[in-house]
């Protein structure tokens, strides 16, 4: 069943929070929890299956970016098992950060399959390397502390060839689609943006096209 990736709420403490953005309701939920922390890009939610392609709206006009990647599902999708979901970030076209060194320009963060439940972490990573796709990075993986997983993600910003504009924190394990709250918020992820991440008042779609550039 073709469905809109749901919206990840913001931590309390998250930097960057806009008038329409939701805040995490009860971050209790991670406490003595096993998390993983993954980083958060700059690109498009987009949702690819074996049989449509879409991003946050389940409409998809025409873009240079979308080109590219209509493209690069066309060569895939006939190995995507039935009835999946794979959302990830489509990196192709520079919004806020222009990035040299993408390990790929299609980076997955979750992959929901034909009961309408999000993959574990550790499932999702194998579900990638037999499908040759690339998850985003991780940088935490472990009991929920919030401290720790700062402590981590700024040493990993100071190794980072590129600009990081955030973190996301979710559950290890799977995930139902059927935990979801009212405004369609996931209740087992939140994310942190850091300060002054948009740099421009004008969209992405609306600005002259900067490819990313893959890492040599």
């Amino acid at each position: 069943m073709m469905h809109k990736f749901p919206r990840i709420a913001h931590c309390p403490w998250s930097e960057n929070v806009s008038d329409d953005d939701k805040l995490h309701p009860d971050m209790s939920v991670f406490e003595g929890q096993e998390v993983i922390g993954t980083i958060k890009m700059d690109g498009e939610c987009t949702t690819i299956a074996t049989d449509y392609i879409h991003a946050r709206s389940l409409e998809y006009p025409s873009h240079e970016s979308r080109t590219w990647m209509k493209q690069f599902w066309n060569t895939i999708k006939f190995n995507l098992p039935r009835d999946y979901q794979i959302s990830g970030e489509n990196l192709y076209a520079k919004h806020s950060i222009h990035y040299h060194y993408l390990k790929s320009f299609f980076q997955i963060f979750t992959i929901c399959n034909d009961e309408d439940i999000i993959l574990s972490w550790e499932n999702t990573g194998l579900w990638c390397q037999e499908l040759e796709l690339n998850t985003v990075s991780d940088f935490y993986w472990g009991v929920f502390d919030r401290y720790r997983i700062h402590t981590l993600f700024d040493e990993y910003c100071k190794h980072s060839k590129d600009p990081v504009e955030g973190y996301v924190i979710r559950l290890s394990k799977e995930i139902p689609l059927t935990e979801l709250d009212k405004n369609r918020c996931f209740q087992s992820m939140f994310k942190w943006v850091r300060k002054d991440h948009v740099q421009t008042d004008e969209h992405w779609m609306f600005q002259p096209v900067i490819p990313n550039e893959l890492e040599s």
